[in-house]
């Protein structure tokens, strides 16, 4: 029985994986030269060492890291100038040219080759949490209906699901949704993108959160509005905290 049920196991990795190897050989989709494995996230170890991982020091409102010798936990002067409505914000690696690169491949070339790498960057880089073990529910930022279903999935909602699974925690789907198209905010100032945000979420399954601490997970932090916009609206349908985990952060302040 043990050996039908390993060659079962067998027969379905193989079939998994052909598909894969087939539109994806093992080389680095990065360099294009190195050999690479899916665990990899088909990126080699090469490419990989352009990775930057989020160190200490950074604030421990918004998780933007600092340079120089910083040993207590402080805000940075740019959180005092916006309303954020979660505890704490962190991210796994620094948002640099090679992590967009493969963060736009994801969510618009369709490239589910990097979920491994992006799972194991999270995993490995945000479970030392201060905050770690406080949380009820994880929830992903949603994209809005149109845009879901013309991209196939939801590149957060994974992200989301990995994390909630390792936490031991539910993740379910449907509790915060977008219910406004929002135009691209890649030009948009911090104060612009907050107005752009407004009124784009909305809690419709309220009993799930309420009294509850949400974790809330997004695949890039640029300068928060969105993050900001889904705790708003979670902290309003009575959420007792939201803290933030993304996968890349971008460099740019919150005030700007």
């Amino acid at each position: 029985m043990v050996f039908l049920l390993r060659t079962l196991k067998n027969i379905l990795k193989a079939a998994t994986e052909g598909p894969v190897r087939l539109f994806y050989p093992e080389v680095c989709q990065i360099c294009l030269d190195s050999t690479a494995l899916p665990l990899q996230g088909f990126v080699c170890e090469a490419c990989q060492r352009g990775i930057m991982p989020v160190q200490a020091p950074f604030c421990h409102r918004c998780g933007l890291p600092f340079e120089g010798e910083i040993h207590q936990a402080f805000q940075c002067p740019n959180c005092h100038d916006v309303r954020l409505f979660f505890v704490s914000s962190r991210s796994a690696c620094v948002a640099n040219t090679l992590m967009l690169d493969m963060l736009h491949r994801y969510k618009y070339a369709n490239a589910r080759w990097l979920e491994p790498l992006f799972e194991r960057l999270m995993g490995a880089a945000l479970f030392n949490d201060r905050f770690i073990d406080t949380w009820d529910v994880v929830l992903p930022v949603p994209l809005y209906s149109v845009r879901q279903r013309e991209r196939g999935y939801n590149q957060s909602a994974f992200l989301a699901q990995s994390m909630a699974a390792r936490l031991k925690l539910p993740c379910p789907e449907g509790v915060l949704k977008r219910v406004a198209h929002t135009p691209s905010q890649t030009m948009l100032s911090r104060k612009e993108r907050a107005v752009n945000m407004a009124k784009a979420f909305e809690v419709v399954d309220v009993e799930t959160i309420s009294n509850r601490r949400v974790l809330l997970i997004d695949d890039v932090f640029t300068t928060g509005a969105t993050v900001n916009e889904c705790a708003r609206v979670c902290m309003c349908a009575g959420a007792q905290s939201v803290h933030v985990w993304t996968l890349a952060r971008g460099l740019g302040v919150m005030g700007t």
